[in-house]
């Protein structure tokens, strides 16, 4: 019967002993996943203050952008106006006085109806 205490008694020692691991393993990994979830949330608000800086970046390139073309339009329209007026001075030395203005009036019918007039006018 000695034996058998002394067997109880060793066993009873190793459950503890056991379920002392086994207490400590779930609390390293209860520790490891409160650690892992407090980076996740660090983590998660750095690349919250990330993706707002990368917003607010964005939206200022685009404001640039827009500056940028809205100057060049303009820039673009200067310069044709400023052609459409040397054309029209080139055409008005070539051609004359007349002609610049019914071209620029009306293009080819406009200087048509012109010349029909002037013929009509001849004969």
């Amino acid at each position: 019967m000695d034996t058998r205490a002394d067997d109880l008694t060793r066993l009873r020692g190793e459950i503890t002993e056991l379920h002392d691991s086994l207490q400590a393993f779930v609390n390293d990994v209860r520790d490891r996943e409160a650690q892992r979830q407090k980076q996740a949330k660090k983590d998660t608000a750095e690349r919250g203050a990330n993706d707002a800086q990368r917003v607010q970046q964005a939206e200022e390139d685009l404001s640039g952008r827009a500056e940028f073309v809205s100057g060049i339009r303009k820039e673009v329209a200067r310069l044709r106006k400023g052609f459409a007026a040397e054309n029209a001075a080139a055409h008005k030395a070539w051609f004359g006085s007349r002609r610049a203005t019914t071209a620029a009036g009306g293009g080819r019918a406009a200087g048509r109806r012109s010349k029909a007039k002037a013929s009509a006018g001849t004969r």
